[in-house]
């Protein structure tokens, strides 16, 4: 059973990865950090990371979220589905 849960993640994350929304999610991660914790800025305070974190980091993780379920409703996954080699009819 966890064979097929890690299958089917890797299915999706690999899927995720190489698509239009996943590359948009990624630049937006870059464009976050460089905003928010500038590489040449001093430690932020523990207030910030939290603020920042937790506004940001939440609504974020939401919209993924979504976007990997719509990914998992295609029917272009049903046949990868149906075809895993441990599933049992």
């Amino acid at each position: 059973m966890i064979r097929r849960i890690a299958m089917l993640a890797a299915y999706l994350v690999r899927s995720f990865a190489f698509s239009l929304p996943g590359l948009l999610f990624a630049l937006g991660a870059l464009a976050y950090y460089l905003v928010f914790f500038a590489p040449g800025q001093r430690t932020p305070d523990a207030d910030y990371f939290i603020l920042v974190l937790g506004a940001c980091g939440g609504g974020l993780s939401f919209l993924v979220t979504l976007s990997l379920t719509g990914l998992a409703n295609r029917a272009e996954s049903y046949p990868f589905f149906a075809r895993l080699p441990s599933r049992v009819e």
